[in-house]
């Protein structure tokens, strides 16, 4: 069964850097704003299992937000409160990429967003309601 349009069925997309700006650049700005090196983060969650062992429990869902955040922040050498929330404080959503999103549901498409999750705070829960079929 195709879309109104004729030519797609679906469309699925990540969140964090599809749909939000660069995270990338977003935990680079956290790293400097903490006196760190830019790459600090990545660079722990590349060359340490333990930590990205960490990373891929919270994004799994398996490792609640605060245990991450209590867990991570030695490896940083930063405070744990509201660490994720700082890691994140330079992204934004990417109204253009939404309106992208919206277009093609009114369109037909189905859609879809198929995300990691960095917890679950961050979701506009609204927005998500408004322009997906589904949110795995």
């Amino acid at each position: 069964m195709g879309s109104e349009n004729g030519k797609y069925r679906g469309l699925l997309v990540d969140w964090g850097g599809v749909l939000t700006s660069d995270v990338f650049v977003s935990f680079r700005a956290f790293c400097e704003l903490e006196g760190l090196q830019p790459d600090a983060l990545g660079r722990i969650f590349r060359e340490d299992a333990a930590c990205r062992d960490l990373l891929i429990a919270f994004e799994t869902g398996a490792l609640p937000e605060e245990d991450f955040e209590v867990q991570l922040a030695p490896y940083l050498g930063v405070r744990a409160p509201r660490l994720v929330d700082r890691l994140f404080a330079g992204s934004a959503p990417d109204d253009r990429m939404l309106e992208a999103v919206r277009r093609a549901r009114v369109a037909g498409v189905r859609t879809g967003l198929v995300s990691n999750s960095w917890g679950t705070r961050r979701y506009p829960r609204q927005v998500l309601a408004e322009l997906f079929d589904g949110v795995v």
